[in-house]
């Protein structure tokens, strides 16, 4: 079991207040807390993924390590950059995988790509519209097991007001114990999509016919967890 954690902010801090989540899931998780209290990142993870086997180890995401970024080509090379608010939630069972699922809100304001004026740009109604559409969602459907250490998690990336089905490819790695003796698994998944699939259609033609910006956006996301000690 993942226990979801929010990247960049205080555990103590209402999640919804930084993700702006749907009214639905807000309502899925105050009634699961039953308290006015606000809900806690565990909260969430129950609403976001359903209710999880007991007998599973219980493992929590490990924040420093953990990342959602991206590539897409401009001009004669290419730009990366990072989501540094996102909430990921995985079940996982090394023993049976194709149980596992994977849900995860991505909060379009805290896109970095280490060019402020770019990450404002990014952010307009160009391309995410954030004030609109403050978060993308992914939430799996389907696995297709390809070995011990591999699958493809399917499912429903949003964007903006747009749905479409995307293969996650995934490859986990095997426990490792730190010198504190803390085991840690450890995985990337990596997908890549067409932004125009998306209504994100926004170019700067070039004199010779090319355009600037590519269509094609590589994703990755690097995850790590870490062991709950038993007790």
């Amino acid at each position: 079991i993942f226990h979801a954690q929010l990247r960049g902010l205080s555990s103590a801090q209402p999640i919804y207040e930084f993700l702006d989540v749907s009214d639905e899931l807000r309502t899925r998780v105050n009634g699961a807390a039953g308290t006015d209290a606000g809900p806690s990142t565990i909260e969430y993870k129950s609403a976001l993924i359903g209710d999880l086997p007991v007998d599973l180890p219980a493992w929590e995401t490990d924040n420093d390590h953990t990342e959602i970024g991206f590539e897409i080509d401009y001009l004669t090379t290419s730009v990366r950059g990072i989501f540094r608010v996102h909430l990921v939630d995985i079940r996982y069972d090394e023993n049976h995988l194709e149980n596992t699922a994977l849900n995860a809100i991505i909060k379009t304001t805290s896109i970095d790509t280490f060019v402020s004026a770019r990450d404002n740009h990014l952010r307009s109604a160009d391309f995410f519209d954030s004030e609109h559409f403050p978060n993308m969602t992914f939430n799996s459907t389907a696995v297709e097991v390809q070995s011990a250490d591999e699958f493809v998690l399917k499912g429903d990336l949003t964007v903006r007001d747009v749905t479409r089905s995307v293969d996650l490819r995934v490859k986990s790695f095997p426990p490792l114990a730190d010198a504190w003796g803390v085991y840690k698994r450890g995985f990337i998944a990596e997908t890549q999509i067409d932004r125009y699939d998306f209504g994100i259609t926004f170019n700067l033609p070039l004199k010779a016919g090319e355009i600037a910006i590519g269509r094609t956006v590589r994703i990755k996301l690097i995850l790590q967890i870490n062991r709950v000690a038993s007790g």
